[in-house]
């Protein structure tokens, strides 16, 4: 029996027309697994706008989809169980695949697929390539269609607020980089390195301008800060502490979960930065956790805001954004 597989990709690829590729077979677990050639899906191409497209010279397509054909003597169909493949199964074998692809070609727009948010389907069939007969107790496909929307607002207040400031403003650095951290998700590892950037930017600017307000000596604060080679100099986890406690009256230890959460990024970054892979606990940092993880650093850039003094402020800007979108299915 056949579970074929087949998935709308979130980026797209050209692929020669006619070209004839070898196609590869692995054994996982119980399942010989053949990893078809990208193909066109019924979902609209970003790149439709192109009449022909050629690649070295030869005609080409634009391929935004993957198959991949599942083989095992016998599949549990039976409506209401857990898929044959598992989705983890299948997600873990399309991934490894996707990632020997993202490494040998260096395409930045490859990426790995999490499946709760993608389209996929997968067709049940004999061994023949022939779909299965009708019948209630047993599936011959199941699938899901997701859909993701990234929409802005932009309305009377926003926009007042926009010309406030003058046109050659230069936000606060921290704040960009935590912007930064955020779009570049789902990859963890660069999320990550940019939160902790946001972090030490952000420090290094309060700790310097609360050294000018308090008439500490400018040779004593360079000294303290630089020693010449950077591992002499203060750490990351020292300038939230001790120098914040010397030259403010207040650490960052203060409050307990915010100092759990500095260490947790700040480790996870450091595994990123010299094992590849951002960790927290021996566990890998999932998407979600990243994301958690920005809105604490957030949490820890106003902790201290509201107790350096205001003229070291900033201007923010907080809204309440509902957005609703409908649409009639007929």
């Amino acid at each position: 029996m056949i579970a074929q597989f087949d998935v709308v990709l979130p980026f797209e690829l050209t692929v020669p027309e006619g070209e004839q590729f070898i196609l590869p077979r692995y054994q996982i677990n119980k399942y010989k697994v053949q990893i078809m050639p990208p193909i066109k899906t019924d979902v609209p191409l970003k790149g439709d706008t192109v009449e022909q497209v050629f690649l070295n010279g030869k005609k080409a397509f634009i391929a935004n989809g993957l198959r991949i054909l599942f083989h095992k003597k016998r599949l549990n169909r039976k409506v209401g169980i857990e898929h044959d493949p598992p989705l983890s199964l299948i997600e873990a074998t399309l991934n490894m695949f996707l990632s020997n692809v993202r490494f040998v070609t260096r395409n930045k727009n490859i990426k790995t697929i999490d499946l709760k948010k993608s389209n996929w389907r997968i067709t049940y069939l004999h061994d023949d390539g022939s779909e299965f007969k009708k019948n209630k107790k047993y599936a011959r496909a199941i699938g899901s269609r997701a859909f993701t929307f990234e929409w802005g607002a932009l309305n009377k207040k926003i926009w007042k607020d926009v010309i406030s400031l003058p046109l050659n403003y230069a936000p606060p650095q921290w704040e960009m980089l935590l912007i930064d951290a955020n779009s570049v998700l789902p990859e963890v590892g660069p999320s990550l390195v940019l939160l902790t950037t946001s972090l030490e930017v952000f420090i290094s600017h309060i700790l310097n301008e609360l050294v000018k307000i308090n008439d500490i000596p400018e040779n004593l604060w360079n000294w303290l800060n630089l020693r010449g080679q950077s591992s002499r100099n203060p750490s990351l986890s020292e300038k939230f502490d001790s120098l914040l406690n010397a030259v403010a009256g207040f650490s960052l230890k203060e409050d307990k979960a915010l100092w759990k959460s500095f260490n947790s990024i700040r480790d996870a970054r450091n595994k990123f930065a010299h094992k590849g892979i951002a960790k927290i606990n021996k566990k890998e940092v999932t998407e979600a956790q990243a994301r958690a993880l920005a809105q604490k650093v957030r949490e820890i850039i106003e902790f201290i805001k509201d107790k350096i003094p205001e003229q070291l402020h900033w201007q923010t800007f907080e809204y309440k954004i509902t957005i609703e979108g409908r649409k009639k299915i007929k």
